[in-house]
């Protein structure tokens, strides 16, 4: 026999329940890709329109989205806000319910009656077609300026070191748009190991009074790959941040920094099993925010796991909305940001 759970009015019970042997793949076989997992948590369930973000208490403005990849084929729990990501079903229900990877199977499992599978079969999904983007840009007119050039960042630092730069025009798949009446937008240039530019692959920033959350961000960068790991082989210290804004300052204060394309833990661990033991003689220094979800959900695992040190911006200043170094800086100042680090022996 083994333990297994129950929820009941929001709290985990334990159950005795037979042995199961279901791996991951199974559930998703069984589920159609977790879709039917999702149907079963979500009381707004809708493949159409934003849900409620049911990981929040309260979300009054739907800040979530089911998705379906177009790679996997699984379906995903889209989060738009408290720091983004994506979770597929068995991410979803280890977050909601708190639960550990087997134990968040089970939960599916029992729930909905799961049996092993012995033959898989592959998930048949009509390939979407692969996103290839081209931009012209610009110089920095006074809204770029203002956004982002901010404790010394400049705009040739932006281009030369960051690879940001102002949109006057871009193209998906050879479909030429321009930025709306009252917007602005930033394109990041992606680009390998190397530090060769990767044809098509970029992240823009959409700016604007009217813009919605969930218009933002557009990028068709894998979200485990991290950005500016070029830099990294000549480092003894590098800094591994949750934006390329915060990446931007830190590069500035004078250490070498890379930046997530994801904030989410999961695609962060992927993407530092990927690269960590190609860097045996390289500090890294993890930099999230210092609110739950930067510190709780992704700082502390992850330096558990890796054996990394980390550091955030200290708690008190969340009270101000502070809670990383782009917005540290922008409250306060360079100089002053340096002196954190200072405080901790980083610089």
């Amino acid at each position: 026999m083994c333990e297994g759970f129950l929820i009941i009015m929001g709290r985990l019970d334990k159950i005795i329940v037979r042995p199961k042997y279901i791996t991951a793949e199974d559930v998703f076989q069984q589920t159609n890709g977790g879709l039917d997992v999702f149907k079963r948590e979500i009381p707004d369930f809708s493949i159409t329109q934003n849900v409620k973000n049911i990981f929040l208490s309260k979300d009054n403005n739907p800040s979530a989205r089911i998705k379906q990849s177009s790679s996997s084929g699984l379906w995903l729990f889209k989060v738009y806000n408290s720091g983004g990501g994506y979770y597929n079903a068995i991410q979803f229900i280890q977050k909601r319910y708190n639960l550990g990877f087997k134990e968040a199977i089970d939960y599916i499992v029992q729930g909905m009656s799961l049996q092993p599978v012995i033959e898989h079969k592959p998930i048949v999904v009509k390939k979407k077609k692969s996103i290839f983007y081209e931009v012209e840009t610009q110089p920095f007119t006074k809204q770029h300026t203002d956004y982002y050039c901010i404790g010394g960042l400049t705009e040739e630092f932006l281009n030369n070191e960051m690879d940001i730069f102002a949109v006057r025009k871009y193209a998906i798949n050879k479909s030429v748009r321009e930025p709306k009446k009252g917007e602005f937008m930033f394109v990041y240039i992606f680009r390998d190991e190397n530090g060769n530019v990767v044809p098509g692959k970029m992240k823009f920033l959409t700016l604007g009074k009217n813009v919605d959350k969930k218009d933002k961000w557009r990028t068709n960068v894998d979200p485990w790959l991290f950005w500016y790991t070029y830099k990294i082989k000549n480092s003894k210290l590098c800094a591994i941040c949750k934006s390329n804004k915060d990446a931007a300052i830190t590069e500035l204060s004078g250490i070498t920094s890379i930046a997530t394309t994801s904030e989410n833990y999961f695609n962060i661990k992927t993407g530092l099993e990927k690269i960590l033991p190609n860097y045996e003689n390289v500090d890294f220094l993890l930099i999230m925010g210092s609110d739950p979800q930067g510190s709780i959900d992704t700082s502390i695992p992850l330096s558990k796991e890796f054996n990394l040190k980390w550091f955030n911006i200290p708690k008190r200043f969340l009270t101000n909305d502070i809670n990383d170094p782009f917005s540290y800086v922008f409250t306060y100042n360079m100089d002053s940001f340096k002196q954190l680090l200072k405080n901790k022996n980083y610089l």
